[in-house]
């Protein structure tokens, strides 16, 4: 609109002039030198027009003869810009498909025509690695970290580069210092999680398992290894005779996998080591309602201090009533059965069993056992 109204106002001015002139024509003269010029008004306007188009034409062409090499230079750079960006793709195909040839190749052209770009050094890196040139590696790793916009993917790929040799404590260390560059990286996360748990550094990896629960809490693998680290702290805890703390972190991992076979059997006796027989007592009740298990009957049996055979069937007979019809509580019952020579109580637990279809060894040499005991 503004340059609309421009062009109307230099129309409207040169309209008026011209009228102006139709209506007061004039000629002009110098006198210079002795010299004598005389030409009309038009004339001389119109060959002052000519001379300032010439002066401004010949200035802009000197302009354009003294930036000629930089119009030159800043051509050429375009093209070994596209060039770069060629290249770049194609080293990202080679990574992708981990072609260690043409990785190498494509990563020095990346270095020859985006010479301000660190990405040659990640590409080449990668070959290296690719190839198990691994002092090359570290070199070219090692220069990527200097460099603020890929120090993140230099400590990435040292990390990897460790792994590689199997050196976990110094992977751990550069995944620090990658995630150090970028603190949101979860998948870093994890894995410094995982390795921890390898080197056993369970403290670290709850830590990190705690972090990484806070983005993803229903997540199956991470609730798991949350209680894969509890239970050897809590190892480690009783370890040193810190019972109560162990027992803190068995509590934690319970409400987790309260399954865990192993877990359980720890928890009992971090109850039992601080004289808590009565909660242990209820912790293994309320672990065969969940999932009974074979060795928590002796578990129990000791909880519950019985001497003869009697005494122990009925305590098992109190634990499988938590899950009564359960296999393992039928075998339960007709092993303590045969024991205290309760031929009723174990003829029923063991027809049962068959009557599940359940016709394992064990079932079997229960019988042999029953049958042999009745004899006598």
């Amino acid at each position: 609109m503004r340059t609309l109204l421009f062009i109307l106002i230099q129309v409207a001015l040169f309209t008026l002039l011209a009228f102006w002139y139709q209506q007061n024509p004039g000629d002009l003269r110098i006198d210079w030198l002795g010299y004598r010029l005389e030409m009309s008004i038009a004339v001389f306007l119109i060959l002052t027009g000519l001379l300032i188009g010439l002066f401004y034409t010949a200035i802009r062409l000197i302009l354009n003869i003294f930036h000629l090499p930089s119009f030159f230079r800043a051509r050429y750079a375009k093209y070994n810009q596209m060039r770069g960006v060629h290249a770049v793709e194609d080293s990202l195909v080679a990574y992708l498909a981990q072609d260690s040839r043409l990785l190498k190749k494509t990563g020095k052209y990346v270095g020859s025509f985006l010479k301000a770009s660190p990405l040659n050094f990640f590409f080449r890196g990668e070959a290296a690695l690719l190839t198990e040139d691994y002092p090359k590696a570290g070199a070219l790793f090692k220069t990527l970290t200097q460099h603020d916009s890929m120090a993140f993917a230099g400590y990435y790929g040292l990390m990897r580069l460790a792994l590689t040799q199997q050196d976990l404590s110094k992977a751990i260390v550069y995944a620090d210092l990658a995630l150090s560059q970028n603190p949101e990286a979860l998948p870093l996360r994890k894995k410094i999680a995982d390795l921890s748990l390898e080197i056993k550094d369970y403290e670290r990896s709850l830590k990190e398992i705690n972090i990484l629960l806070r983005q993803t809490p229903k997540s199956i693998s991470l609730l798991k290894k949350k209680s894969t680290a509890l239970y050897h702290l809590a190892q480690e805890e009783r370890s040193k005779n810190n019972s109560r703390q162990g027992l803190e972190f068995t509590e934690q991992a319970l409400k987790i996998t309260p399954d865990h076979q192993d877990l359980v059997t720890l928890h009992i006796k971090l109850l039992r080591d601080l004289g808590k027989e009565r909660a242990a007592a209820k912790a293994l009740e309320k672990a065969w309602q969940t999932a009974p298990q074979e060795n928590y009957v002796q578990l129990y049996l000791a909880v519950k201090g019985t001497k003869t055979d009697l005494e122990k069937f009925k305590s098992v007979q109190n634990l499988v009533s938590f899950s009564p019809d359960h296999p393992e509580s039928y075998l339960a019952t007709a092993n303590y059965a045969v024991k205290a020579q309760l031929w009723g109580p174990a003829h029923d637990a063991l027809n049962k069993l068959i009557d599940k279809g359940i016709k394992s060894k064990a079932v079997y040499l229960l019988m042999e056992a029953l049958e042999k005991a009745e004899r006598k």
